[in-house]
Parts: C-alpha cells; sequence; structure tokens
C-alpha cells in the first residue's frame, strides 16, 4: 500500500516543540520563538518577532548584580566568531511580567545553550538559542543549602551546649579539688609552723630534731602537690619569682613526671640552660611541662622517646617578628619532643583551641594546650610546634630571661630570740586551728596578738579598738570578706 505523503509545516511543527526555542538573526533580532518560550517568559509571539533581543529581555534594573544580558551577549558573540555551539553555565535571568500581572521582575534561573545555523557559504544566517528553566531545581539546591546551614548550626549549638556541661563539670570539680586542697593545704601549713616552732627549742636531741625535720621536709613536699589543685581551681594566687629553669625542671621530672610515664616510654633530657633564670610562678611551670608531656606521652601508645630539652637563646627582631610574635631579647627555651604520631596541618592550626582534642571521648578535656598557651602569653612568652605525621612532634616554649636573684629557700632559725616591746599584731585567718598556731607562735616571739576569723569580724573588732596597730596579717580567701578587700579597707581607716 503506498504511504501517503503529508505536507510538513516546518513553522507549526517548531511553534509546537515542547521545549523552549528563539531563533536570533545574526544583528540578534528575534525572527522565531516556540510557543513554550512564548509561555515561559509571558510574552506573546507579535511583542517579539522583529526585535532586538535584548530590547525585548533586558537585566532587572532592581539587581545591580544581574550578568544575563552580559553573559548572553558574549555567548551569541562566541557562535558569531566561531560558528560552533556554545553551552552556557546556569545563569539567573529575570524575566519581566506584563502590567496586566503586576509588572516588576520574576526571578528565573536558565540553562542556556546556543546553536548556529549555517548556510551553504559557512556563514551564520541565524542561531537558535535553547533554554531550559532550571528556576525551581535552583531554589530547591537554596532551600537544601539553607536547610543544611541550620542543621549545622544546631550541631554546633549542640556541641557548644556539651562543652558548657563539660565546662561546668570541670568547674565543679575545680571548685570540690580546690575546697579539699584549700583545707589541707591549712592543715599542712600547721604542721609546718609547728615543726619550725619546735626547732627553735635548743634542748632538743639530735635525734628528734632528725625526725622534726623529716615530718617537716615531708609536710613541704605534701603542700607542692596542693599548689596543682589550688591552680586548678584558681584558689591559689600566683607568685611569679625568679626560678633558676634547669633545677625546677629536674625536680619535676624526678618527682612527677617519670611516674606518669609507662615503661615503653623512655625519658631523656638535655638541659643546656645552665644558670638561665626565668620569673614564673612556679606552678605554673609545673602545669607548661606537665601538660606537654602528658601530650607527649599519649601521642605513643605503641612506645617510644620523650625528650626534655632547655637552652638559652636569643630572639632577634626578625625571629621574634616572624614565627615567635614576642619583643627581640634573651629568652631560655624549654622544649618537649616525641615520637609519636604527629599532627597534620588542619590539627595543628587549631590545637591551643580551648576544646579542642584529638583523643577519644573521656580521654582528654581538650584544656590542656589552651592552659600551656594562656600560661606562656601571662609571662610575656611564646610557644612554637613542629609536626609531621608519623615522625613525632615538638614543643617548643620561649619564656623571658631574667638576672633577679632566686630567694633563698627558707630555713628555721636555730635559736630562739624573744622580742620585747613589738606593736600589735592582728591576725585574720578562717581556720582555727591554723590561726591558732600563727598566734601562738607570733606570742612565743613576744608579739601582742588580736585575732578574727574573717575580714568582717576584723573590721567590727578595730571599729571598738582604740590601740596601735602595726601589722595585719591575714589569709588571702576567707567567706564574708577575704584578705585583699581587708587590707584595701584598712589602709583607708588606719593608714599607719
Amino acid at each position: 500500500m503506498p504511504t501517503k505523503k503529508i505536507d510538513l509545516d516546518f513553522k507549526a511543527l517548531f511553534e509546537s516543540a515542547p521545549d523552549l526555542y528563539l531563533v536570533l538573526a545574526p544583528d540578534l533580532t528575534i525572527v522565531g520563538a516556540s510557543d513554550a518560550y512564548l509561555k515561559a517568559t509571558l510574552v506573546k509571539r507579535e511583542q517579539v518577532l522583529g526585535r532586538p533581543l535584548f530590547e525585548v529581555f533586558p537585566d532587572n534594573p532592581d539587581d545591580p548584580t544581574a550578568t544575563g544580558t552580559s553573559h548572553l551577549s558574549a555567548s551569541l558573540d562566541r557562535v558569531l566568531k566561531n560558528r560552533v555551539v556554545d553551552t552556557m553555565a546556569i545563569q539567573k535571568y529575570d524575566i519581566r511580567r506584563p502590567e496586566s500581572e503586576g509588572g516588576g521582575f520574576e526571578e528565573r534561573h536558565w540553562a542556556p545553550a546556543n546553536f548556529p545555523v549555517l548556510n551553504s557559504k559557512g556563514e551564520v544566517q541565524s542561531i537558535i538559542h535553547k533554554v531550559e528553566d532550571v528556576t525551581e531545581y535552583v531554589k530547591l539546591k537554596k532551600e537544601r543549602i539553607e536547610q543544611h546551614r541550620v542543621n549545622q548550626e544546631l550541631i554546633d549549638k549542640q556541641d557548644q551546649m556539651e562543652k558548657l556541661r563539660q565546662l561546668q563539670k570541670l568547674e565543679a570539680m575545680g571548685q570540690l579539688a580546690g575546697g579539699v586542697a584549700h583545707d589541707f593545704n591549712n592543715f599542712l601549713n600547721i604542721v609546718i609552723m609547728s615543726c619550725e616552732e619546735l626547732l627553735t627549742h635548743q634542748e632538743l636531741s639530735i635525734a628528734v630534731r632528725g625526725e622534726i625535720e623529716r615530718i617537716h621536709k615531708s609536710a613541704g613536699s605534701a603542700a607542692d602537690l596542693t599548689r596543682g589543685l589550688l591552680a586548678f581551681s584558681r584558689k591559689q594566687v600566683l607568685q611569679p619569682k625568679a626560678l633558676e629553669l634547669n633545677a625546677s625542671v629536674e625536680k619535676l621530672l624526678n618527682t612527677l613526671l617519670k611516674r606518669l610515664l609507662p615503661e615503653n616510654i623512655q625519658l631523656k633530657t638535655s638541659l643546656k640552660a645552665t644558670h638561665a633564670k626565668v620569673v614564673i610562678d612556679r606552678g605554673q611551670l609545673d602545669q607548661i611541662l606537665l601538660n606537654l608531656v602528658v601530650n607527649a606521652r599519649d601521642a605513643m601508645p605503641s612506645g617510644g622517646t620523650v625528650t626534655v630539652e632547655t637552652e638559652s637563646v636569643h630572639l632577634d627582631e626578625a625571629m621574634s617578628a616572624g614565627h615567635f610574635k614576642v619583643a627581640p631579647g634573651e629568652y631560655v627555651m624549654v622544649s618537649v619532643r616525641d615520637t609519636g604520631v604527629g599532627m597534620d596541618a588542619a590539627t595543628q592550626a587549631r590545637i591551643f583551641e580551648p576544646f579542642f582534642t584529638t583523643k577519644p571521648m573521656g580521654k582528654g578535656t581538650g584544656l590542656g594546650l589552651a592552659t600551656v598557651h594562656g600560661i606562656v602569653s601571662q609571662n610575656q612568652g611564646t610557644i612554637w610546634v613542629y609536626s609531621e605525621l608519623n615522625k613525632g612532634t615538638v614543643f617548643k616554649v620561649y619564656l623571658p630571661r631574667t638576672d633577679h636573684e632566686i630567694e633563698a629557700p627558707f630555713e628555721p632559725p636555730k635559736k630562739r630570740e624573744k622580742v620585747q616591746g613589738v606593736a600589735p599584731i592582728l591576725v585574720v585567718e578562717d581556720q582555727d586551728p591554723l590561726r591558732g598556731i600563727i598566734c601562738s607562735v607570733l606570742r612565743s616571739q613576744g608579739y601582742v596578738v588580736h585575732e578574727a576569723e574573717n575580714g568582717v569580724k576584723a573590721l567590727e573588732f578595730l571599729a571598738g579598738y582604740k590601740g596601735e596597730l602595726s601589722l595585719l596579717v591575714t589569709d588571702v580567701i576567707m567567706p564574708d570578706m577575704g584578705g585583699q578587700a581587708l587590707a584595701a579597707r584598712l589602709k583607708k581607716i588606719r593608714p599607719g
């Protein structure tokens, strides 16, 4: 059966095509448009045919960042020049609404492509401009991005809440530890002062004196241990003083740090900072070393070597302004090096952030290195770190060197000397036993002693006391009113 010949109306086929097409003359005049294109762009055929493209479809004047016309113009120029298809990235190109629908512009996003139509001479006789409306896709993508951002904010807030809970737990632990350490330290002070008082008696036998000195030394060592707890709870007044760095490092290594390292970790030292001194609170120096050595230990679960070094160094202007960010001058360096797992650059960039830790849950607070950084900065020093994955890490702490004299350690008097006619002393201490031993020692030396259990009681006593007062001996931390507030009030009411 013969096929019936059909006369095709290609113009009608083009205009009824389901895709969005425009046909442009080389001068970019619109010469054809599919019904789908006209519907999508809210225009009628008679409104666009024979008119320049960018006159019909200008940029949104209310959008200063609009780039639709410039990007499309550049693409069409490339088609005319190169006579090849030019596919564009997704464009934001808003469409003008008819006045009957309120006017203005409607946000649209398109995926355009421009196809050259060549004549027999290979010249561009027209351009087919094909687009796909991807507005809903772009909006959905933006919504997903925004939802992801909101979700991430919620996760971050939850993380911050968890960190806050951990901080509150640490604060509670600190208060508990500080309270116990404060009371324990007071009892130790009673033991120490009693020993010192007994050692002033000449009639003691050599054997008894030796036992008392042993008790005195042990109580002093125990008092040193409480310093860490007091510092952790921030209940200790810092006492920066000149320390010989090597001696301080050696003391901590021999008393505590060696006990923290398991048998599969070797401890090496290279203490070259001979006679070099720094001004720092002893407890803070111990805290720096303790945190760095514990970090080194945890970085070597299968064993390795920790090396502690000290050295006197000079930082010139170039060095101090470069890596170190401190004033140029003389410094003492203490470093802790390990042969552990090391860190990548991303981890190194965050190691001094509070709560940042690479350790498993329950194995670290994320406060150790943040504390070290804070202490070093507080003492006008700097800290430098270098690490490579599977090659280990080294932390170098630089503290300003000083020429200040080191205070001589206290030695109990060998001979009791009575002091007569000394003006009265006011002793303020909330712990009855400790206040009792302080007053007893002072009275045994011939002083006239008045006592009070806190700052408020001391002021009440002074309100009715008209006699002379030459000296105030007070605890710093007490209920109702502490020693610093009391001293400030006393300077005003009794300037002498």
